[in-house]
């Protein structure tokens, strides 16, 4: 059955290594490093390169984040290009955002089921077995460590996406922030979603996309 593995070092040297040659600098934001060791292999093959391009900069951000928290923070930082800001800069300010700021980017998501997050070590099998008890659907949070964290459960499909924008509407200091909403192939849940999102004060969706099987 299909599993997922982390990305190697070479590969991450190749690719930086085609930028580097251009003249151009490096802003790798990296899955979290509570869900896979990917962001390791970035950063020894960044060590490796600023021996060989010592004039160049590759900057290694750990987001603390997946899919469209991923997504968010490459929309912060290029919106930060956009003011001005240069590579070191604007890793320095992401950066602040999962190690200092922790609560700024959130994450809430609910599935049909823990089986497929359990099976890529992604949460613990004690968290999927009570998860799966009595036909609940699990809601899940990003925690500040990166790691994916059972938060609570609702009964049905509607009230574990009610329960959802019931967090941004508990936790929105700013009601106007950017919005991503991912989905996995159940675009008129996102859709809905987002409209329970606008009923507790969202001012705009930013973006709706889907999120691949990894």
């Amino acid at each position: 059955q299909p599993r997922t593995s982390a990305v190697n070092i070479q590969t991450f040297a190749d690719a930086f290594e085609d930028v580097l040659k251009e003249g151009k600098d490096v802003l790798y934001l990296g899955i979290s490093s509570g869900i896979s060791t990917t962001i390791n292999s970035a950063r020894i093959a960044a060590a490796e390169l600023k021996e060989k391009y010592p004039e160049r900069s590759v900057a290694i951000v750990d987001t603390l984040a997946a899919s469209a928290g991923v997504a968010l923070m490459v929309y912060m930082a290029k919106n930060r290009k956009a003011e001005g800001a240069g590579i070191e800069e604007n890793a320095a300010y992401l950066a602040s955002l999962t190690e200092n700021l922790k609560l700024k980017i959130d994450h809430w998501f609910t599935v049909d089921d823990l089986f497929h997050l359990k099976r890529g070590g992604r949460v613990s099998p004690t968290v999927a077995f009570v998860g799966g008890l009595l036909g609940v659907k699990p809601v899940l949070h990003m925690g500040e460590d990166g790691c994916l964290t059972k938060v609570t459960t609702a009964r049905g499909r509607k009230k574990s996406l009610e329960a959802l924008a019931d967090q941004f509407g508990a936790l929105a200091e700013n009601k106007a922030t950017p919005i991503f909403i991912s989905h996995a192939d159940s675009r008129e849940d996102a859709e809905l979603l987002g409209d329970m999102l606008r009923e507790r004060g969202a001012k705009e969706i930013t973006l709706i996309t889907e999120i691949g099987p990894v």
